[in-house]
């Protein structure tokens, strides 16, 4: 899923540095969108990864991690700030929930928790397409060619690749689980079954951190091999070049960056009109 499969593609042939760039700076400038405006970029944002090798598998990654994120944060706006708006369509809770302080959940909290969380989407979203389409190697090369230190850039290409690893591992246990008559349904089939489904949970919880601990001692040892940090500088197969097309998607990346910032300062025209948003009751 998270290996990267080089391509004739524009977007694999994208420097990483550019990338890079557009993971940095899509967040900041979302920041003074309003969510319609924010919506349509993670929109535009998706229509990339059409462009990914494999551009399927992709998507079928993307989309449920992204509702991952939306929906939970949408009801828990719902139930948080049920009763903090006025009008709108609203559902009370019995009087046993609503002695637990949550008197009931709103339509318009859940629209505030999806529009709260477009900026965490988008941010992922521009991150993946770093992360999806172009290898650790290529992004170390890259920044160190910037006469970044190594150091500096070595850490934050592992970290880059810290998370695909740890997803691959989850995925791969919780598959390994299934096959072996791992199921939420069988909970209910008593007390018995609920005990070792915990254990189950417990194990698999153990066999990720196990998993994570192998993958770091072999990118340890791979380091090794290579020789990593054994001279001050070395000479590479391919050597990476800053394209045109590569000047020019930074110039536009960083342009926008800063004419967001001054729309943003001279008044957030990028938000709502004044009466557009919510009425608040506070």
């Amino acid at each position: 899923m998270f290996s990267v499969s080089y391509g004739d593609s524009w977007l694999v042939r994208l420097d990483p540095r550019v990338k890079l760039l557009l993971a940095l700076v899509v967040p900041a400038v979302s920041q003074g969108f309003s969510p319609v405006y924010q919506l349509l970029l993670l929109s535009a944002l998706l229509a990339l990864y059409a462009f990914t090798p494999d551009p399927r598998q992709k998507y079928a990654f993307m989309i449920p991690l992204l509702l991952s994120v939306e929906v939970p944060s949408a009801w828990l706006a719902a139930i948080t700030f049920g009763f903090a708006f006025r009008g709108g369509l609203r559902f009370v809770f019995p009087p046993a929930l609503t002695a637990l302080g949550v008197r009931g959940i709103s339509l318009n909290g859940f629209v505030l928790g999806l529009e709260s969380s477009l900026r965490t989407s988008t941010a992922l979203a521009a991150s993946f397409l770093l992360v999806l389409t172009s290898s650790p190697s290529d992004l170390l090369r890259s920044l160190t060619k910037s006469k970044l230190p190594v150091e500096l850039a070595f850490a934050l290409s592992v970290a880059l690749t810290a998370i695909p690893k740890l997803v691959d591992s989850i995925t791969s246990t919780l598959e390994t689980a299934r096959s072996r008559g791992m199921s939420v349904d069988r909970v209910l089939a008593g007390p018995s079954e609920l005990y070792y489904f915990l254990i189950g949970v417990f194990l698999a919880v153990a066999n990720v951190v196990i998993l994570t601990v192998k993958d770091a001692q072999q990118f340890a040892i791979s380091a090794d091999l290579r020789g990593f940090r054994s001279v001050k500088g070395r000479s590479y197969y391919k050597e990476l070049k800053f394209s045109a097309f590569d000047w020019l998607a930074t110039v536009f990346l960083l342009c926008a960056w800063g004419v967001s910032i001054y729309l943003f300062g001279r008044g957030n025209v990028f938000k709502p009109l004044e009466g557009g948003g919510h009425d608040r009751n506070f």
